[in-house]
């Protein structure tokens, strides 16, 4: 499998003997998982504007928790720094559980992470959702905006996934793999697995998978660079 974390490696691991955009045959992508940035119920901010303006009064005083360093929950936040101008400072927990935890004990104000991590909390009011990846709303939450809805560009995917291969499988066996995910992600049972997860399925053509890296190269790239990523 190969996923959003594959345009982060090359600037988190600067040995890496291999180019996790480069040296994968790209057989067809599976599904979109919305990433969120979210508040403990108990803060007063109820809208995106509201949590940016607050920031900003008070610069580098908030703090958000992610699942990680160089995680998609954290870089998520750091491209709302990026895109908004704020200064929230970086919170990093050894995973997403401990970060939800301290979120809904009201330990950090604010947390970034992945749509089915979060809504089950938010829909039992400990937690409120600001803002969701995505092209469009994702139907396990309608009433979520987009960060493009709300004026913030470049946030436009999600926590993708995709079937991958080592570079060089003949094509012939790309195809057949291609063929039996198209298959698989047709059938009633999969789309249902997905859409509880708050997952949205991709379209599984290759051509459809390397524009979607691409896309995301060209997006991330800013954020990449100017972001404190430790790695080996």
């Amino acid at each position: 499998m190969a996923g959003l974390s594959n345009v982060f490696l090359p600037h988190v691991h600067a040995n890496l003997k291999w180019n996790p955009l480069t040296d994968y045959e790209y057989i067809g992508l599976v599904a979109d998982l919305p990433n969120v940035i979210a508040v403990n119920a108990k803060t007063p901010y109820r809208t995106l504007a509201e949590l940016v303006a607050a920031d900003k009064a008070r610069p580098g005083t908030m703090s958000f928790g992610s699942a990680g360093t160089a995680t998609p929950s954290h870089l998520v936040c750091e491209m709302v720094n990026h895109r908004l101008g704020t200064k929230m400072q970086h919170l990093p927990y050894k995973g997403n559980a401990p970060a939800v935890n301290d979120l809904m004990a009201g330990h950090i104000p604010v947390m970034c992470n992945n749509l089915g991590g979060t809504l089950p909390y938010m829909q039992g009011g400990q937690i409120r959702i600001l803002a969701q990846t995505g092209k469009s709303r994702s139907p396990a939450a309608p009433d979520i905006p987009t960060f493009a809805e709300l004026g913030v560009a470049g946030l436009d995917t999600g926590l993708w996934v995709g079937l991958a291969a080592p570079k060089g499988t003949p094509q012939q066996i790309v195809a057949t793999l291609n063929q039996a995910l198209a298959k698989a992600m047709a059938l009633p049972e999969t789309r249902d697995k997905l859409a509880r997860l708050g997952a949205t399925p991709l379209p599984t053509q290759t051509a459809d998978f390397h524009k979607r890296v691409a896309e995301d190269r060209r997006a991330w790239e800013p954020v990449l660079k100017n972001v404190d990523l430790k790695g080996n």
